[in-house]
């Protein structure tokens, strides 16, 4: 549909052109088009006002404020990586001094322990044989008066018992365990030692090699459990017997004697402080008149 022409002039919606109106539109005006021949007229839409100085300095305002909190939160962060950097040496600090303190305590905890075992070690493997000498030569002698030649095997017996003593000591001294499990193991240590036992034992000990602390604990659980029986049991007869179950080392020795053991005796606590030492635990079956069943399992590493 063709617009009519107006040849009254139309005043000005506003006296600034192109001003928005309160919508935030631009008015529409008309303008002569000088390309037409006809001369008509068309309608367009001015172009969008330029930013007014308001709307600048706000954006400059705007501006400063970021700046100015982008310089706070930059210095606050720093202010905090400080604070964590001093928090983690304080902390680093101090766990370097109680690792200091902890190293002293084993330190001294270690060679209270090396003492503790060197006792041990003389109470269950020297100082045993020593004892198992001297009640064989007593032995010997209440035979000598009477039985010469069971007298002179009783000596015998006491002197290799004196020998194999001042072995274990030699080779405590030298650090080392006995000479006969270091080189054959349980099987060849015990087999040894119930053979120079007064009484007959017997020994069922298959099993393989371990480390040198379980092998040298295993032993000395033995040695301790067969001197008692020479000592106390008044038994005719023992036995010993090593098994291994799952990961644990069990070291069995068994008599016929008259029982009653105290297992809060020193010998006794002795022996489950040393199996103890190895997070293990021995157990003690000693009915009167039944005999003694002494049990030491050890962890294996």
């Amino acid at each position: 549909m063709r617009l009519a022409r107006v040849d009254a002039k139309v005043r000005p919606m506003s006296a600034t052109p192109n001003r928005e109106l309160a919508d935030g539109s631009v008015p529409i005006r008309k303008r002569r088009s000088t390309a037409s021949p006809a001369g008509g007229e068309r309608w367009e839409r001015p172009r969008p006002a330029e930013p007014t100085i308001a709307a600048a300095a706000g954006a400059v305002s705007f501006g400063v404020v970021a700046a100015a909190l982008t310089l706070a939160t930059a210095a606050w962060f720093a202010v905090a990586v400080n604070s964590i950097v001093l928090i983690a040496l304080v902390h680093y600090a101090r766990q370097a001094q109680e690792e200091l303190a902890h190293s002293r305590t084993r330190l001294a905890a270690a060679a209270e322990d090396a003492r503790r075992r060197v006792v041990r070690d003389l109470h269950d493997g020297a100082q045993q044989r020593l004892v198992h000498a001297l009640i064989t030569m007593q032995l010997a002698e209440r035979e000598l008066a009477s039985d010469g030649d069971a007298a002179r095997k009783l000596l015998d017996e006491a002197i290799q018992q004196a020998k194999a003593a001042n072995r274990e000591l030699r080779d405590l001294v030298r650090g080392i365990r006995p000479a006969m499990l270091a080189r054959e193991g349980l099987p060849g240590a015990l087999g040894s030692l119930a053979a120079g036992m007064p009484i007959p034992v017997d020994t069922d000990v298959a099993v393989r090699r371990f480390c040198e602390p379980v092998e040298a604990a295993a032993y000395f659980v033995a040695a301790e459990a067969l001197t008692n029986v020479v000592k106390h049991a008044d038994a005719r007869h023992a036995s010993v017997r090593a098994h291994t179950i799952a990961r644990e080392l069990v070291i069995e020795v068994h008599d016929d004697g008259v029982g009653g053991a105290r297992p809060h005796g020193s010998g006794l606590v002795g022996l489950a402080e040393r199996v103890a030492a190895f997070g293990g635990r021995l157990r003690v079956e000693s009915p009167p008149g039944r005999g003694t069943l002494i049990s030491g399992v050890i962890p294996i590493p």
